[in-house]
């Protein structure tokens, strides 16, 4: 972004975990990032993507200044540090982003348990609108309820289309 050849748009304590290029050649980074407004003063981390033009600049068309900073699941809670660690571009310049979050817990006779690490799924629209096809929200959570430690490590895309989530 500056001529150094560095760029910093996610923030001085976010943290990129994964890259892509889409077919024009901007740079889609995935990883984490602090909320800009933790609900009571809770500090944790959501996903974060940032977009990039080739020559490094933030790209503006993405949620209105390249970065976009959310929470996946409804759960918050203290220490919740919910992380993007993969991102493909498909074919129509969609970002599928998958990752670790929360899942809601279950109550049984009056017992709560959870909540769970859930893999996530998020499909973005290149303007960093999430993509309601994907569960109604652009969101999609997958929790193994009776270990609830589910995690995805790498999002791809095959050639026929098919969505990859890779983890435990």
């Amino acid at each position: 972004g500056g001529g150094d050849g560095i760029a910093y748009p996610i923030s001085p304590t976010g943290l990129a975990q994964s890259i892509a290029l889409t077919p024009t050649g901007k740079i889609v980074l995935a990883g984490s990032g602090p909320r800009p407004t933790p609900p009571g003063g809770i500090v944790y981390e959501g996903f974060c993507v940032a977009v990039l033009n080739a020559d490094g600049t933030v790209d503006a068309t993405f949620s209105g200044d390249g970065v976009l900073n959310f929470e996946p699941s409804s759960v918050i809670v203290a220490g919740n540090y919910e992380r993007a660690i993969g991102v493909a571009v498909t074919p129509a310049g969609q970002f599928l982003v998958g990752g670790t979050s929360l899942g809601s817990g279950f109550d049984v006779g009056g017992a709560y348990f959870g909540p769970f690490r859930s893999a996530t799924l998020v499909r973005l629209n290149a303007d960093g609108t999430f993509d309601a096809a994907l569960d109604g929200d652009g969101i999609a959570l997958h929790t193994n309820q009776l270990l609830g430690l589910d995690a995805a490590n790498a999002a791809a895309l095959q050639q026929d289309g098919k969505i990859v989530l890779a983890g435990s």
